[in-house]
């Protein structure tokens, strides 16, 4: 892609064409405030209705025995759509034992 950029416009500085990390950062952080909210929004009526399910879940990096602590939650849609959405996931140490899951 840069190759033909110069090719048809002559020496361009990268600098010009690759967003810094701070506008990148920003980015980002705008765009989770986003979902969070569209998911807070979508998340009302089945939340008013209970018909939402949180479910921890566990897994293992095969290579790097690093375990994970992941939380989903699934649900029905207004629009009868079934829905899974991975609230986080993070590095976890320790046993699976209920009282290190609410620490």
């Amino acid at each position: 892609m840069f190759i033909k950029i110069g090719a048809q416009y002559g020496l361009v500085d990268a600098k010009d064409l690759i967003p810094s990390r701070r506008t990148i950062g920003r980015s980002v952080k705008d765009l989770a405030d986003k979902y969070r909210l569209e998911l807070k929004e979508e998340l009302t009526e089945p939340l008013h209705a209970k018909a939402v399910t949180i479910a921890p879940d566990f897994w293992q990096n095969k290579y790097n025995q690093q375990a994970y602590l992941g939380l989903n939650i699934t649900y029905v849609h207004i629009n009868h759509q079934y829905k899974s959405v991975d609230l986080f996931c993070r590095p976890f140490n320790g046993t699976k034992s209920y009282d290190l899951i609410l620490k």
